[in-house]
């Protein structure tokens, strides 16, 4: 397990890793050996290039067969496509989010997540395919061992995934509702979701998520309230360093069958909390939150997306 010196979730380890590994790894390799090959230079010289160009120690038996497999695809196939390729930051980033997705859910590469890894890459889709066999002929001749070894200085770098595509997080009883995030009114059930406090006039329910900041384009709730609302809150907000991004409001009726709400208050940018408040007026009154179904991009701050 590699290093997590700045306890980041594991998405965040995940992005952090995946970067490294593309960008400062495997397109570091492939340009250091396709100079090598234009200055005309041994496989020898290359590897010594690539060990004194990467920021870290590459194990040699390991780096050496990897590499040795790189050089030969390159010399026997077409240069200029993987010059191409190598300029083409689309690529990289492409790439980056392959590998961040089928580790985030871990947080690093390991045995469970490793084949899946492989196939993302070795299975993107890019104009030339050549390239595409050639990385993957390098990340298969690393192997779990190799990966593993490296992924440790990546857990130095610091990536940024918000370019990855949506994540979607939700809690019900199919998922479960964990994490219960802090409760200020109310109580939560691993199994049911969160429900209202019940006091002498009113049914209360007040939690919040504080997490590591996102974008969070849309957001549902379903709730249960067996009365109205009368003067008391029912809103949900997105806060970013406790200022107020955006909000929303529940109906204020009754809906002892269920009824659901869904927002895209919270806008383009960032928040790094969400605050529900669900209150019922009058005595004995309940009031319950039976799910929620956030939408995103970039990683997904509750651990991997589960819908």
């Amino acid at each position: 397990m590699p290093p997590n010196v700045r306890s980041e979730p594991s998405p965040q380890r995940a992005c952090d890793i995946a970067s490294f590994l593309v960008s400062d790894f495997i397109k570091a390799a492939l340009q250091s050996t396709i100079d090598g090959i234009n200055a005309g230079h041994t496989i020898l010289n290359i590897f010594t290039a690539v060990v004194l160009a990467l920021p870290f120690d590459l194990p040699v038996d390991i780096g050496a067969a990897a590499l040795n497999g790189l050089f030969t695809v390159l010399t026997s196939g077409t240069l200029a496509d993987f010059e191409a390729a190598e300029a083409d930051s689309s690529l990289w980033a492409g790439l980056t989010c392959a590998v961040f997705h089928s580790i985030q859910g871990v947080g690093y590469v390991d045995a469970s997540n490793f084949a899946a890894m492989e196939s993302a890459i070795c299975g993107y889709s890019y104009v030339h395919t050549d390239v595409i066999s050639a990385i993957c002929s390098f990340v298969s001749n690393l192997g779990l061992a190799g990966v593993q070894q490296l992924q440790n200085s990546g857990a130095l770098a610091k990536g940024d995934c918000s370019g990855c595509g949506a994540w979607c997080y939700e809690w019900n009883a199919a998922n479960g509702f964990a994490p219960a995030g802090t409760i200020a009114n109310g109580t939560h059930s691993a199994a049911t979701g969160w429900h209202a406090q019940d006091t002498v006039a009113s049914g209360n329910l007040d939690f919040r998520f504080n997490f590591a900041p996102t974008q969070c384009s849309s957001c549902t709730i379903n709730y249960t309230t067996s009365a109205n609302n009368g003067s008391a809150e029912r809103d949900v907000r997105g806060y970013l360093g406790g200022s107020l991004v955006g909000s929303f409001g529940f109906d204020g009726g009754a809906h002892p069958s269920g009824a659901s709400v869904t927002s895209t208050a919270f806008g383009a940018g960032p928040i790094d909390e969400i605050r529900i408040v669900l209150n019922t007026d009058g005595l004995g009154s309940s009031a319950s939150i039976d799910g929620i179904h956030l939408v995103g991009t970039g990683v997904c701050p509750f651990g991997a997306p589960n819908c």
